[in-house]
């Protein structure tokens, strides 16, 4: 229950009910001329209050589910500004970072994400365990094609909140300029602090980074250091990184406080009214019509849920009306597993709700449905969406599959069949507009060769991009349009 404590005010009227029963009254009229003693009706009163005090304490039932929470997703950001080109440490700090960061993917064992930022930050590679992936995306990183200049680690810090759960986040960076930032408590901070006290020059293409008319030298921020949980200085440090996956339990109720409602509702019937007595045939009927909607749907849905755990999918399908969401959705899953991804889309698609995190859901689902199919472009889209509503680490590994493939397209009709519909309309034309259209075929034939050898000539962009980049690409639609573009 959720307030016991309402049930100490059953003392008092179990109290009154027995001096009620026990008390002896005299009455001048016939019994058998009697339809009830005020003392019966009286005590049937306080077994209403009893019944409505039981209400107000709210029985419930207890549902529990034990869950398993993942270990912690690690973020690698390594920091791209101008300040990062200084020679302090051999050859300087930016490459010593990158060759740091290689051997910290190397050596951890979880799921890893690549970032790279200066004033805005740039996911190049999602949380992935392929560590072939993130090393073509580590040496897909070019300095020189960074326009903006900078580092706002606050930015960041944002960035990488917006992912859900909680992460660890290792940064390879000098430390900027900032004195003051915002930290996120599902976020542990690692700092690889890149340069040295007396700091050093910024080389650029004219000399070396001039500020009002003053040769500027770069430091380590000190600020830098005592943000992260662990820090060192040009080193990779055995970071402390054990995450071990905790247990934890949902919880759900089941609202009980409707049953003593109802019962109480049928003894003031009996009480100040005939209808009752009239009735009594009907009590059963009457009951059932009292009873909460809910009881029997939440009894259908368990149902139907037991035998969906026992892979009885067409026993299950029975039990999931569409009068609730959670039926809706329930036989959408179901439908799913029988091979029917195509209705199963339509009820996802039937459900309207303002909630970001059950649309997120939904358009997960869609996208599964898509991939089932291999309608691959449609699949991605619906990703894409749901990252779009709600990032998740899941979402982006489907993203991550789906990059580059696509719908597959018909195949052409054999050799043959090909060659004997031509000739059939060879011998249906006459030979005058043969000739004709032949030259034609010709000539258009000798332009489509070289239209063809035009585009074999040219490479395809896409092969040369690293596959965390395309993913960014897909997800961020609309980047170009910032005031600060990358």
């Amino acid at each position: 229950m959720k307030y016991p404590e309402l049930l100490i005010f059953l003392i008092p009227l179990g109290l009154l009910y027995f001096f009620l029963k026990n008390r002896s009254t005299t009455i001048g009229i016939h019994p058998k001329l009697i339809i009830s003693t005020s003392a019966s009706k009286e005590r049937l009163l306080l077994l209403v209050a009893a019944l409505l005090l039981l209400a107000l304490a709210r029985p419930q039932i207890e549902l529990e589910h034990a869950s398993k929470e993942p270990i912690n997703p690690l973020f690698v950001a390594i920091d791209l500004s101008n300040s990062m080109q200084a020679r302090d440490v051999k050859p300087n700090r930016l490459a010593k970072a990158l060759s740091l960061a290689e051997k910290l993917i190397d050596s951890v064992h979880r799921k890893t994400a690549l970032i790279i930022f200066t004033q805005n930050p740039l996911l190049i590679a999602p949380p992935t365990s392929d560590k072939e992936m993130l090393r073509r995306a580590l040496h897909s990183i070019e300095p020189k094609n960074i326009l903006t200049k900078g580092t706002n680690f606050q930015k960041l810090l944002d960035f990488v909140h917006s992912f859900e759960g909680k992460k660890d986040l290792v940064i390879f960076s000098d430390g900027g300029e900032f004195t003051d930032l915002r930290t996120y408590n599902d976020i542990t901070i690692y700092a690889v602090a890149l340069g040295s006290d007396k700091g050093a020059l910024i080389p650029t293409d004219d000399g070396y980074l001039k500020q009002d008319g003053k040769l500027v030298v770069s430091r380590i921020n000190p600020h830098f250091l005592r943000i992260a949980k662990e820090y060192s200085i040009n080193e990779l440090k055995r970071f402390d990184f054990r995450s071990p996956t905790e247990k934890t339990k949902e919880h759900s109720y089941l609202e009980l406080f409707f049953i003593p409602v109802s019962i109480a509702f049928l003894l003031l019937l009996h009480i100040y009214t005939t209808t009752f007595e009239k009735l009594k045939k009907l009590i059963p009927l009457l009951l059932i019509v009292q009873l909460h909607a809910s009881v029997i749907q939440e009894y259908k849905l368990q149902k139907g849920y037991d035998l969906y755990a026992h892979k009885a999918y067409e026993e299950a399908l029975s039990y999931f009306d569409t009068s609730t969401l959670q039926g809706i959705y329930a036989k959408a899953r179901v439908l799913e597993k029988l091979g029917k991804p195509n209705e199963a889309i339509k009820l996802y698609q039937s459900i309207k709700t303002t909630d970001r995190a059950l649309k997120a859901r939904l358009f997960f689902d869609i996208g599964r449905c898509y991939e089932t199919m291999r309608k691959y472009d449609a699949a991605r889209e619906a990703y894409i969406h749901s990252m779009q509503l709600r990032p998740s680490q899941k979402t982006l590994a489907k993203i991550e599959d789906l990059a580059f493939k696509h719908d597959e397209k018909k195949q052409l009709l054999p050799f043959t069949k090909q060659k004997v519909t031509k000739n059939r309309s060879k011998t249906k034309s006459k030979n005058n507009k043969t000739k004709k259209s032949a030259s034609k075929l010709a000539s258009s034939g000798g332009a489509n060769k070289g239209s063809q050898k035009r585009r074999s000539k040219s490479p395809s962009s896409s092969k040369s991009l690293p596959l965390g980049s395309k993913v960014y690409e897909l997800i961020n639609k609309g980047y170009i349009d910032e005031k600060n573009p990358w």
